[in-house]
């Protein structure tokens, strides 16, 4: 299959894009899914039970089994299915298209990051509003079991344990919830809509839905969309996936730093920054977005034509 021409032409339809990534994900979550039944199988362990028997008083060994699951399913349901399908779709312009370019602005990456990080409290506000939409009374006991998840995977003995669940819940899913949201997704809705806004929004409403966990929907749709423009104004994919990972590896080491705490911690009880510091962190996390989209006028992403 040919690349990109020189008028920003693919060779193959947005929809048509879009659909080929669909059916490579679902191809690639069908293998993972046997890999798990086969972990299963051999351990002796029934499949509907993998990672659901976790609670704050599991051993560490249990928690890093916890932490392998997730690593497997996060490697082929978002890397393996993007990288794949870009290659296939792309071939040698793949890299290009999912945005990996060189960092230019040594400062971006740092900017990107003070952006995400300083934009916390605000999603905070929206978490506290989104309590108050009312749920389906088992859309609220999938969240409370995934929250007991998270809280039990968070718990870590050592600095050891701490470090991986950086990379686990930082790094990881900034590599591949970016490339595939922001770099293949978002590039491809704006594309079809012929509108970089649609492309964000659209790309951060699926972020947000594809966790599944929609006590958490506003904030996490909020932070997309932020993403979804740090994308749109450096033209760089890195940009995003490093202010992924301050965010998620922020609050994971502010967990560890607060450990002796987390067994009565409750990620669903989140309080608001008062006021003056929200006012604070808002205002400056604006300033430090619009220097952003100000000094990197010359590396917008362009258009694809549909």
């Amino acid at each position: 299959m040919e690349g990109i021409n020189k008028n920003n032409k693919l060779p193959v339809s947005a929809g048509l894009t879009i659909f080929l990534l669909i059916i490579v994900v679902l191809l690639t979550s069908l293998v993972g899914l046997l890999i798990l039944a086969s972990f299963a199988y051999f351990k002796g362990i029934p499949f509907s039970e993998l990672g659901n028997q976790l609670s704050i008083n599991s051993s560490s060994n249990e928690r890093y089994m916890t932490r392998f699951l997730v690593i497997q399913n996060h490697l082929f349901t978002f890397i393996f299915p993007t990288l794949i399908a870009s290659w296939l779709i792309f071939r040698s312009d793949w890299k290009r298209m999912l945005g990996f370019r060189t960092i230019k602005r040594v400062f971006n990456p740092f900017l990107g990051a003070a952006f995400l990080v300083l934009a916390i409290p605000m999603t905070a506000v929206l978490y506290l509003v989104n309590q108050k939409i009312p749920l389906p009374a088992f859309v609220l006991d999938m969240e409370s079991s995934t929250n007991q998840m998270i809280q039990s995977i968070l718990i870590a003995d050592t600095g050891f344990e701490m470090a991986f669940n950086v990379f686990l819940i930082g790094m990881l899913p900034a590599f591949g919830e970016e490339i595939l949201f922001r770099g293949f997704l978002q590039r491809q809705f704006s594309r079809f809509a012929q509108s970089h806004h649609y492309g964000i929004l659209f790309s951060a409403f699926l972020f947000s839905a594809i966790h599944m966990q929609f006590q958490g929907f506003l904030p996490r749709f909020f932070l997309g969309g932020l993403l979804g423009y740090l994308l749109y104004w450096t033209g760089n994919i890195w940009i995003p996936i490093i202010a992924h990972f301050a965010h998620n590896a922020f609050q994971v080491i502010a967990v560890y730093i607060s450990e002796e705490n987390i067994q009565e911690m409750d990620l669903a009880a989140i309080e608001i920054a008062p006021l003056p510091q929200l006012v604070i962190f808002t205002s400056l996390a604006l300033l430090i977005g619009y220097y952003i989209y100000q000094v990197n006028k010359g590396n917008r992403l362009s258009l694809l034509r549909p």
